[in-house]
């Protein structure tokens, strides 16, 4: 039990990172940031364990990785 909560704390982190960026025609952006996992953290990677969610979510977001530090102004832009 405490593994799944553990996985469901990290995805709800994850989608907590959701930027809502909207264009006039474009998707929504979903940012999938990897800035809060450990250095040479393996799990939930995006072309790993995620790959699957990550490209159903593609179907009504723009879908984007990164690992860096989330600058909420410069995505608004």
């Amino acid at each position: 039990m405490k593994l799944l909560s553990f996985h469901f704390v990290t995805l709800w982190t994850s989608v907590l990172s959701v930027v809502a960026v909207q264009a006039a025609d474009s998707k929504p952006v979903f940012l999938y940031s990897r800035y809060f996992n450990a250095p040479g953290e393996s799990r939930y990677l995006p072309d790993g364990s995620y790959k699957d969610l990550l490209q159903r979510l593609g179907k009504n977001f723009d879908v984007r990785v990164n690992d860096c530090l989330v600058q909420w102004a410069a995505q608004v832009q």
